[in-house]
């Protein structure tokens, strides 16, 4: 009888270990991670609205990386409204040309994979993504942009093409302060080693 309540106390702890391990298994390799400890903050502004951006480490993942979250607010007013997250994949410090202001209403911020931008004093973002149905929807990178204060802007667009081996440069325009960009330069190729922007 002894005998019989050691195995089922051991069996019943060796379950009780399984089921501990499988659940921090399953939360050190879920996608993506918690928000840990702040390394770094900035803010900006103009007369009109300010932008802030915050800098977290990742945690509660296997190989973590960072979040960077994306904040708009009045001048004047501590009402912070998130408008974007990126996560990314190492902590690295924040690139603070990305974010820029075109008029007291206009800014507009960007990585590889996004472009977003307000007209209306941070109220509301629109965010345009780097696929080009002319090339059959492939992931393009960002790789730099800019907007003038008439709406106008250009920017550069990379991939790397796996079958010729090489990166494919794009350069596309918009008129309306980066809410939707045309191509208006043909795909280049040339053999330069490929370095995208973070994403």
């Amino acid at each position: 009888m002894k005998q019989k309540h050691i195995i089922l106390v051991a069996a019943i702890t060796l379950v009780g270990i399984i089921a501990y391990s499988c659940y921090q298994a399953s939360r050190a390799f879920r996608f993506p991670g918690d928000r840990g400890e702040v390394y770094e903050t900035w803010e900006t502004a103009n007369n009109t609205f300010k932008l802030r951006i915050t800098a977290y480490y990742e945690v509660g993942i296997y190989m973590p990386g960072a979040f960077w979250v994306c904040e708009s607010a009045p001048v004047g007013s501590n009402e912070w409204r998130e408008f974007m997250v990126f996560r990314l994949d190492d902590a690295i410090p924040i690139l603070r040309e990305r974010l820029r202001f075109v008029n007291e209403q206009t800014a507009y911020l960007y990585m590889a994979d996004d472009f977003l931008v307000t007209v209306n004093g941070g109220r509301s973002w629109s965010n345009w993504k780097p696929f080009l149905p002319q090339y059959g929807n492939p992931r393009f990178g960002i790789r730099e942009a800019h907007v003038e204060a008439d709406g106008t802007g250009t920017a550069k667009l990379e991939r790397y093409d796996e079958r010729a081996d090489a990166i494919i440069s794009i350069e596309v325009r918009t008129r309306d302060y980066g809410q939707s960009w045309n191509e208006f330069q043909n795909a280049a190729k040339h053999n330069n080693s490929f370095n995208p922007t973070p994403r």
